[in-house]
């Protein structure tokens, strides 16, 4: 347990130089714009999301750049506290920046209505939800291919976020503005269905999570440092 403890401690380290001031601020920045065009507070859950995908392949960069594999071979770390630190650093990321961006995005559109800029901060479940889920799995996908090959030749999968990033909100969008399939999904869940399908999500995620595990433990076991 504390060697984990350990290894996630020096994962934070390791992504520590990307939260210079500048790069807060261009987060910060981007949270309030995306959440004032689409005019929902509860946006800002994905955005947390979305950076902290972004956040995952930092410490596989580092990880490659000083052969910290192999490092961790030479402290007697083994391969299985390494995969599970870093499922455990990507679960401690998303809660992290899930939170506070969903602050941000709070304190902004209220600021922004205040102003008469924005209007409306109900939370949307069927469009929010689903977005995270689907980040969620991008992310489940990522880092066995990462402990696998490596972020460098792997990387080409860091654009999906962006890309699922880009078709949520313009879905969102769609959505918000036909009346008709937002009343059609707001029946469909309904209280009474609402709590079966969440509990359905959430055990298919982690079904997900847990079979990417596997994955990550088994291809990271193979590689040679």
């Amino acid at each position: 347990m504390s060697k984990l403890k350990s290894f996630v401690g020096l994962d934070l380290l390791t992504i520590k130089p990307y939260f210079s001031r500048k790069n807060i601020m261009l987060y910060i920045a981007s949270m309030l714009f995306l959440t004032i065009i689409i005019g929902e507070s509860s946006f800002g859950i994905v955005i947390g999301i979305w950076i902290a995908t972004m956040f995952i392949g930092y410490s596989f960069t580092v990880g490659d750049k000083s052969n910290m594999d192999a490092l961790y071979i030479t402290l007697s770390v083994d391969r299985r506290t390494v995969v599970l630190g870093r499922y455990v650093f990507t679960f401690l990321l998303n809660v992290c920046t899930i939170l506070s961006a969903y602050v941000v995005a709070t304190v902004g559109i209220f600021a922004a209505q205040i102003a008469g800029y924005a209007s409306g901060t109900e939370f949307a479940p069927w469009t929010i939800i689903p977005m995270v889920a689907f980040i969620l799995i991008i992310q489940a996908l990522q880092l066995p291919l990462y402990f696998r090959f490596g972020y460098t030749k792997a990387k080409f999968i860091s654009v999906l976020p962006n890309i699922a990033m880009i078709a949520g909100i313009m879905a969102f969008g769609a959505l918000n503005r036909s009346t008709e399939i937002s009343s059609r999904i707001d029946e469909f869940i309904n209280p009474t269905s609402s709590g079966w399908l969440t509990a359905g999500a959430v055990l298919a995620l982690c079904f997900v999570v847990f079979i990417s595990f596997r994955l990550s433990l088994a291809f990271y076991r193979k590689r040679e440092f």
